[in-house]
């Protein structure tokens, strides 16, 4: 009996050290192309990694691999596939590889992790786990009302509430939220993600994209708020012929549990709202994108807390196409340009909202990049102008001093010299009591490089000014560096066109003066910048 435990011992020893050991690691899982991707809507994802292998063997190589996915962490750390198991799959495909396990739920979170055999057949380890989580992949999931502050303009940027009460700590909690136009989500008083500028433009009488949030660690047992900040970017645009009188509302749902207990959250006429400190200056067409006011006087810092005071807030309402119609009156109500100084002026109701939600599936929009002040000029009639040493398409900042409550400065932008604002690009601060502030983008972008300054009493300094380019969120994978400065500044400048034409979800002509994808995707600046080196797979796969 002993001889026979002591072969069966060596026996296993060979088999496993046959197949063992192998010097691949797996790293960079990525679910749709995006790593730890939130709300994706595609039933069956696509996963994909990468091989790392130190010594560089010759002819390395995948033989065989294994995925996990899991419906908690627990039950993947102990290798436990309950969702799916694909088994040994021999292929050496390490690239979209379909999911196939059993069919994934709304609003449900997944934990996965690989391993792979090399050229000798040996296995790796298992990968860090990585998780993806599924957004309302019906329409019949959304539960809420599409809201609208009553009285608002479509340049308002409007703040909304909605308190929760929780009688433990959140084990989960996502929050779903699609809007015409622009949203940032705040819980307890903190903004979620860095996100700026979200969600993308869609064609807005088919499709508006919605974005899942993580909120678990910002909720706490007691009282909660949830808020959002809206406005209508986008949704402003109104050339579309069979939709010129385009919505300004959202939708958002929360899905928390918390004690064990499911929670929905919706939104409704229970929410609260009001116009904020900030809103549009100007138009949002081609030749005329206009910028933001910022009024200092106005800001409530504490808007999004649990401690504010909402009771004077009103209600939102629900969008009704047929009460919004009944306040319009007789005659043309929609304006749209010509040329620079030409408009069109026509009669368009509101409709039914026949778009459907659909997950954002491309990378949000970010502060991709900081921009920096270069130098700071006098003007003859006392105005500054503020070079930002390049032309870029995102927000400006400018910390303001020794103002007087009331008090405005003006802000205009261009991307050459010759004119002081190209396309209307103008943005306005008003002072309030404390006489400083800061002036800073939020729902609106410009594009160019020197910024004229009216109102100022006194000369700003380089460091109060900084920019950041806008774009959407994509990793550089690649770079080109020669022995030739003019090579290098050539190869830089393309990289800077691209990212400055490259906005709210698409490639478009230009970002102040039309800002439509006119088929830039299909030419130089998609395959001679972008695919080279920037990750681009999410960001392509929606035009297929």
């Amino acid at each position: 009996m002993k001889l026979f435990k002591l072969l069966l011992f060596v026996l296993v020893i060979l088999i496993t050290g046959c197949d063992s050991n192998s010097e691949i690691s797996l790293t960079d899982l990525k679910c749709e192309y995006r790593t730890n991707p939130l709300g994706i809507d595609n039933t069956s994802p696509r996963l994909s990694w990468k091989l790392i292998e130190d010594n560089l063997t010759r002819g390395q190589q995948q033989t065989a691999y294994q995925i996990l996915v899991a419906s908690s962490l627990e039950n993947l750390e102990n290798n436990t596939g309950d969702v799916w198991d694909s088994g040994k799959v021999d292929s050496n495909q390490s690239v979209n590889n379909t999911y196939q396990g059993s069919p994934l739920e709304s609003a449900k979170q997944y934990f996965w992790k690989v391993k792979a055999w090399d050229k000798d057949g040996k296995f790796s380890n298992w990968s860090e786990p990585s998780n993806f989580s599924m957004g309302l992949l019906k329409q019949s999931d959304w539960k809420g009302d599409w809201i609208l502050k009553s009285d608002q303009k479509k340049t308002d940027h409007n703040w909304y509430r909605k308190s929760v009460t929780l009688l433990d700590n959140a084990e989960s909690a996502f929050v779903f939220v699609g809007s015409f136009g622009y949203h940032e989500l705040y819980v307890n008083g903190e903004k979620i993600t860095e996100n700026v500028m979200n969600p993308v433009s869609t064609y807005m009488k088919k499709r508006i994209a919605y974005l899942t949030y993580d909120i678990s660690d910002q909720l706490k047992e007691g009282d909660n708020v949830i808020a959002i900040w809206h406005a209508a970017g986008w949704s402003r645009w109104r050339r579309i012929s069979e939709y010129r009188n385009i919505p300004f509302v959202f939708k958002a749902q929360a899905e928390i549990v918390a004690g064990g207990e499911q929670i929905t959250l919706k939104s409704d006429t229970t929410w609260k709202t009001k116009k904020s400190h900030t809103e549009y200056y100007g138009d949002w067409d081609i030749l005329r994108f206009g910028g933001e006011t910022i009024d200092d006087s106005k800001r409530e810092d504490d808007w999004n807390t649990v401690a504010y005071d909402d009771s004077n807030w009103m209600n939102a309402s629900v969008y009704n196409h047929e009460e919004l119609n009944a306040q319009i009156p007789e005659g043309n109500n929609i304006s749209f340009a010509l040329n620079s100084k030409k408009n069109r002026e026509v009669r368009a109701l509101y409709v039914p909202i026949t778009a459907q939600l659909s997950a954002q599936m491309v990378e949000p929009q970010v502060k991709f990049k900081e921009i920096k002040a270069i130098a700071v000029d006098k003007n003859e009639d006392g105005t500054y102008r503020i070079d930002m040493g390049e032309n870029y398409t995102g927000f400006f900042e400018l910390d303001l001093y020794n103002g007087i409550e009331g008090d405005s400065i003006l802000f205009e932008i261009t991307d050459r010299t010759e004119v002081r604002s190209n396309w209307q690009q103008k943005s306005k601060y008003i002072f309030g009591k404390s006489g400083k502030g800061k002036f800073q983008n939020r729902f609106n972008v410009a594009g160019g490089r020197w910024i004229t300054v009216y109102g100022l009493n006194y000369e700003p300094k380089i460091e109060d000014a900084k920019g950041y380019v806008v774009t959407n969120n994509r990793r550089q994978i690649s770079k080109f560096e020669s022995s030739s400065e003019q090579l290098n500044k050539i190869y830089q400048i393309n990289l800077n066109t691209y990212l400055a034409n490259t906005m709210d979800g698409i490639l478009v002509d230009c970002p102040h003066r039309e800002r439509r994808g006119w088929g830039e995707v299909t030419v130089a600046a998609m395959y001679g910048d972008a695919l080279p080196n920037f990750e681009s797979g999410a960001y392509m796969d929606q035009y297929l």
